[in-house]
């Protein structure tokens, strides 16, 4: 893959919860055996209600760099284990407000029991910067909770109104993939609401054999929504049914004016892209090998071998499928 593809997050606000805790590497084969690191997800409210709640996660973060200086993101991550209000506990007044600059990545892992994958996008990693009140806070709005990546869409979908699964509107529903800093491929889902952007992208003729690479940018949003649903009586008042229904997505309200040249050797092309999902498949195969075994250690039943999940078709058989 010729070129470092985009994929940042900005996420600043107050700590709803936390899990945040300090461990020390267990495995004895390991080089950094007895050495510490923090592990564990953050909750951060980007809205002055509370109620956009991002989840960021965080697997190992250690006191110094790979350079052997301090790791500033370590010390703000302790900081918070240590003194950080939350509130949950503490009231929105008295939280602790952070600013944070994870990536967009996957938690993929198989069930027990199951030889089905799931997969699920969530927020990782990045710096952490604990601030001195919420004057130090953007301005409520999407510079609370934004991203921008650069994306391989290789589907459009557009999704109708439906008053009873809660969809007030039509809205368009890219699927695609994007890429971590190593370059590893990760299927993704995005949403887009303004009718300039459904139209741009429903006509711009993406399919799995005509994938548009692309610069995009947008809000995250993660709550909770609540609908009424309203049925006719006899007699006497309506009967008023609640339905609650969670939302995480990320929303598009930006594309490059010129998409990228898909095909050329310097950019993206097929190949990168076909290796790249070879490379999803050995790791796919390895989470379910690992699976396997920690499930039968569990139950002290012999582990069998998993199978690699099948190879994804490059665009001359067919197209890419994500």
């Amino acid at each position: 893959m010729a070129r470092t593809n985009k994929n940042t997050e900005q996420i600043a606000g107050r700590i709803y919860t936390h899990d945040l805790s300090i461990r020390t590497v267990e495995n004895k084969q390991s080089e950094n055996y007895g050495k510490e690191f923090i592990n564990g997800t953050l909750d951060v409210a980007v809205d002055d209600a509370g109620l956009n709640v991002i989840q960021v996660h965080y697997s190992y973060v250690t006191p110094t760099t790979k350079a052997g200086k301090g790791n500033i993101s370590y010390n703000a991550l302790k900081q918070i284990i240590e003194s950080g209000k939350t509130i949950l506990k503490d009231g929105l007044d008295q939280a602790t407000c952070v600013r944070l600059t994870p990536s967009i990545a996957l938690n993929d892992f198989y069930p027990q029991g199951s030889d089905d994958l799931v997969t699920i996008p969530r927020h990782e990693g990045g710096f952490v910067t604990v601030l001195r009140s919420p004057a130090d806070l953007p301005a409520e709005g999407q510079e609370r909770n934004k991203f921008e990546c650069d994306v391989l869409i290789t589907n459009v979908e557009h999704v109708e109104k439906n008053e009873e699964r809660g969809i007030e509107n039509d809205f368009v529903r890219l699927k695609g993939c994007v890429f971590n800093f190593r370059n590893d491929i990760l299927p993704m889902t995005f949403v887009v609401r303004h009718p300039a952007a459904m139209k741009y992208f429903e006509d711009a003729g993406i399919d799995p054999s005509n994938p548009m690479y692309t610069g995009i940018r947008g809000y995250i949003e993660n709550m909770s929504v609540k609908t009424e649903k309203h049925t006719e009586s006899a007699f006497g008042e309506d009967a008023v049914d609640i339905v609650e229904r969670h939302v995480r997505n990320w929303v598009v309200n930006h594309a490059n004016k010129m998409p990228y040249d898909f095909g050329a050797e310097e950019i993206l092309t097929p190949a990168d892209i076909s290796k790249a999902m070879e490379n999803r498949n050995v790791m796919l195969a390895e989470i379910k090998q690992r699976s396997t075994e920690y499930y039968a250690n569990r139950g002290n039943t012999p582990a069998t071998p998993a199978a690699a999940p099948a190879s994804i078709p490059g665009i001359p058989t067919g197209g890419f499928k994500f």
